[in-house]
């Protein structure tokens, strides 16, 4: 089924996120779709909800046409009052197949569990520039979710690159807040902001489950921003989420705060800069 926009795009300019609104089909059928950032990148958090079209257990998956059918990454299962349903996960906006590409990760992960150690890893990119990440999202004619629902639906977004921009605008203006140059891109650095010891501290990360959760059975998945200073020192900790306790949010950034440490980032000419480093905590119990 493909569904028609039934509204503009609506950009959230909120304190620590940016995000994309649209909602799509009629009252009888209808779908609203965000895509959310919280700093730059291709990859975005993106969610999906209806009154009418109902979840199933199939791992949700979806594309962006023209391209591959994915699993959606770190998917979760959403319902809501007035009869909601849908799913939450993290999506990633691929070079087209000429680009040569079909996966890009773009951001570290720790899975963090009541029972058992961190486990962390860093995938390297795929690099695309500018001038190819826009033709990317002018070919997009809709996003096409494959599984997840009881029926395969597309939404008719049409080109994406004009909703794109306002979202970086967005984006680039939260840098700014934070006092982050957003014309001054990891690839302008001579080094990025570098973890020392990730594993060690990702190990205590697992330490820590929050009592009070544990004891309510309580789980989460954060998206979290660090800001790292001059001295590799996190200065600043940004929580991507709405729906998780606010038990883990401090949790994780007092966590962070405390033990990871990190080469800072050095500018062109060498010298300790500011920079940015992101991670997702998966906060489980087996």
């Amino acid at each position: 089924m493909r569904l028609q926009p039934s509204g503009p795009w609506v950009v959230d300019w909120s304190d620590n996120h940016c995000a994309l609104r649209r909602d799509f089909g009629t009252e009888e059928e209808r779908m609203l779709l965000e895509l959310r950032q919280y700093t730059q990148g291709n990859s975005f958090h993106l969610l999906v909800g209806s009154e009418t079209f109902r979840t199933v257990d199939d791992e949700p998956s979806l594309a962006f046409l023209p391209g591959d059918v994915v699993p959606l990454r770190q998917a979760r299962f959403l319902e809501a009052p007035g009869g909601i349903e849908g799913f939450t996960g993290s999506a990633i906006l691929r070079p087209s197949p000429r680009h040569g590409s079909s996966e890009e990760v773009v951001e570290t992960t720790i899975m963090v569990r009541e029972d058992d150690p961190a486990r962390a890893y860093s995938p390297n990119p795929t690099e695309w520039t500018a001038e190819e990440r826009s033709e990317r999202e002018r070919t997009i004619t809709a996003i096409h979710f494959e599984t997840g629902f009881n029926r395969q639906v597309e939404l008719a977004t049409g080109p994406l690159n004009g909703a794109m921009d306002a979202l970086r605008t967005c984006v680039n203006d939260l840098l700014i807040a934070r006092g982050i140059d957003p014309a001054a891109p990891t690839s302008e650095l001579s080094r990025p902001a570098t973890p020392i010891g990730q594993a060690r501290w990702a190990r205590r990360l697992a330490q820590h489950y929050p009592g009070v959760a544990l004891m309510r059975g309580q789980q989460a998945t954060l998206q979290i921003l660090l800001q790292i200073d001059t001295e590799g020192r996190v200065s600043g900790c940004d929580v991507r989420t709405d729906i998780d306790p606010e038990i883990f949010r401090r949790t994780a950034c007092q966590r962070l705060e405390r033990y990871a440490r990190f080469e800072p980032a050095l500018d062109h000419e060498g010298n300790p800069t500011v920079g940015s480093w992101s991670t997702r905590i998966i906060y489980a119990i087996n």
